[in-house]
């Protein structure tokens, strides 16, 4: 009983081996952690501890002098990841020359001029066998990377392109015009009869691209990129971007901040808001919350706008009629193709169940010529916006303008066009 609490407890918490301090789990901290969740004497969890360590059920290793203990699977995992950026960053593949023209014949193509800090991105990309790319919203970590990607198909290098989630890849794919797809899919996922995830590339079926450019990274953990790892070449550019201040992934590994405060990898961190970025109240509010500033909540004529209410049922009325009524007659928004509502909770008046219900009422109302069925406690109305909210891999769609595809995936949207009774 006390061992399956103290694996527990050790595969909960974000570790990433050889980096940040705050990401690992220290021996005492476990041992006072168990203890005070279990109610029992610290020494006998040590002793359980000690007999976990001796058959390897945990794995303690020594960094910096300071004892910390794994789950076996994870420290496996970031041994690997370890050791391949060692590769990567021993074995680089071939610099790209000629990089300054390439730069000034972009800038004169796309009528730009790059800042200096996304002129060492773009030549350290083209020069490192990794580099992490980061940086906040507004910075222009589009901008350099699809200047990455141009000069790099010009110089005939084959890039790919991937992101965590369907969304992000979809998203990626908008802003560089290259198709994008996630890393599941790019790295061709099966399942087992557990449902465990077994990706087809790997060492014995490694990716063919000269360079591969993974967006989102901060909610990569650390077993998609050991999977990433495993399937990428040597030779092969790594190219990492995302913005270490969001949230961490879901999944055990803070890969992104880990990588960057280590110290050991090319990082180049874009901290100029461009000027029409600027305009943005939600770009500004945004680096002022992250700079632990206050900010703007006053301002009306921008895109940000703070609407305080101080109960539920008010704030619940405010949201429904901001997307069925104010938000498409002030700025001719589509509830269904422009507006998209969050909610921080499931739970209660404005989580997203009770909300979902509440816009449907307003947005799709039941109409006797709308056939609509009801699964639980959920009906679902021809017309309805609906998101997917779970990875299906092997379901084939068809569109009517003759497009197939296969997978659908957590976060893609769409509209509600049929349903059979």
């Amino acid at each position: 009983r006390y061992a399956a609490a103290i694996a527990v407890l050790v595969t909960s918490v974000s570790l990433f081996v050889f980096y940040q301090r705050e990401h690992r789990l220290p021996k005492e901290k476990v041992l006072k952690i168990s203890a005070d969740f279990l109610e029992v004497d610290g020494v006998k969890v040590s002793q359980c501890m000690e007999e976990m360590l001796f058959d390897r059920s945990l794995i303690e290793d020594e960094i910096d002098g300071k004892k910390f203990v794994f789950s076996p699977n994870v420290h496996l995992c970031e041994m690997y990841i370890a050791s391949r950026i060692k590769m990567l960053l021993k074995f680089p593949s071939e610099k790209i020359k000629d990089i300054d023209k390439a730069i000034e014949k972009c800038e004169k193509e796309d009528g730009i001029e790059y800042a200096d800090l996304q002129k060492q991105a773009i030549t350290m990309a083209l020069t490192e066998g990794m580099l992490v790319l980061t940086g906040g919203p507004g910075t222009g970590k589009t901008t350099t990377l699809n200047a990455i990607i141009k000069i790099m198909k010009a110089k005939g290098k084959t890039v790919l392109l991937s992101a965590p989630t369907g969304r992000a890849a979809q998203r990626m794919s908008e802003l560089t015009g290259d198709e994008a797809k996630t890393l599941h899919r790019l790295l061709e996922v099966s399942w087992d009869k557990h449902d465990n995830p077994i990706f087809n590339k790997n060492e014995r079926n490694q990716l063919k691209c000269d360079a591969l450019i993974v967006d989102e990274v901060s909610m990569v953990d650390t077993f998609i990129m050991e999977s990433v790892m495993r399937a990428l070449a040597i030779g092969c550019r790594l190219i990492l971007v995302g913005d270490s201040d969001q949230l961490p992934s879901v999944g055990p590994g803070n890969v992104l901040s880990d990588l960057i405060e280590s110290g050991l990898i090319p990082v180049v961190r874009l901290n100029e808001i461009f000027r029409q970025a600027q305009q943005s109240l939600i770009v500004t509010n945004a680096h002022k919350i992250v700079n632990g500033e206050m900010p703007v909540l006053n301002s009306a004529d921008k895109d940000f706008f703070f609407l305080q209410r101080n109960n539920k049922s008010e704030v619940s009325t405010v949201i429904t009629d901001l997307c069925a009524n104010r938000l498409p007659k002030a700025y001719g928004y589509s509830p269904f193709e422009n507006i998209q509502v969050l909610a921080p909770s499931k739970k209660g008046e404005l989580g997203t169940p009770e909300l979902n219900h509440k816009l449907q009422a307003a947005l799709n109302p039941k109409d006797d010529e709308k056939p609509e069925i009801t699964i639980g406690s959920k009906t679902f109305r021809t017309g309805d916006k609906v998101m997917q909210i779970k990875n299906n891999y092997d379901i084939r769609w068809f569109r009517e303008n003759g497009e197939t595809g296969e997978g659908i995936f957590n976060g893609d949207i769409g509209i509600l066009s049929l349903i059979h009774i």
